[in-house]
């Protein structure tokens, strides 16, 4: 019998810049066949979604208290890394851009908003291989360190989802699934997810994402997430 992969916890997090990168190729489709309408909903969703993963990054009290985000656990463990490399301050710039996007798909001119949203989606593909970069060799070191990264994720980083959680679980999955580069991302993000879920979470986080995912993707999950 084979071995069932283990999880990797911080999948939520790499996974997460391909959930972005999936929204961004489908917001760029729609604005490259002049379908304004459609370029709204679909980059409303993803702003949604890039904002929530940010706010994992960032905590919501500049590293003074639980929920911290993993910028400041990074800062914490790994001698003030994310501050020195820059990690907060692109997190600026890339909301500046966004906002030119809002801006111009607001006056449902489609040649503008490409072009600002060709500029956002340049700096935010920049932006994302910065942070792989920073983030995942750090992840690796607190691993091997000991650093008990199970409660990192659960305790200081997916409480900054928040009430978006369906929101959150269903557009990963579906985008992840749908933009898959031929590797099981779905199935890798939502087993990490697995992981980093109490029995009660997990009861709530399992229903969004079997009603998100085909149903291979889901008996894959199943068969790594059963206790058998």
């Amino acid at each position: 019998m084979t071995d069932k992969p283990k999880p990797m916890i911080f999948a939520i997090m790499r996974n997460g810049h391909e959930v972005i990168r999936g929204d961004s190729l489908d917001v760029k489709e729609k604005l490259e066949a002049g379908d304004v309408d459609a370029a709204k909903k679909l980059w409303s969703d993803m702003r949604k979604w890039e904002t929530i993963h940010a706010s994992m990054e960032e905590g919501n009290s500049k590293g003074e208290s639980t929920p911290k985000g993993f910028f400041y656990i990074l800062d914490e463990k790994c001698e003030n890394i994310a501050t020195e490399k820059g990690l907060f301050s692109n997190h600026t710039e890339l909301e500046s851009k966004a906002a030119e996007v809002d801006s111009l798909l607001a006056e449902s001119d489609a040649d503008k908003a490409l072009a600002a949203f060709n500029d956002f989606a340049t700096f935010n593909e920049d932006h994302l291989k910065h942070e792989e970069d920073v983030m995942m060799p750090q992840v690796m070191k607190m691993a091997k360190s000991g650093v008990p990264l199970k409660k990192v994720m659960m305790d200081e980083i997916l409480p900054m989802v928040g009430e978006e959680e369906e929101f959150f679980l269903s557009h990963a999955c579906s985008t992840l699934e749908k933009h898959s580069g031929g590797m099981p991302r779905a199935r890798v993000f939502v087993h990490a997810l697995w992981a980093a879920s109490t029995p009660d979470q997990w009861a709530k986080r399992s229903e969004i994402a079997k009603g998100a995912l085909s149903e291979p993707v889901w008996t894959e999950i199943e068969g790594l997430t059963s206790s058998s």
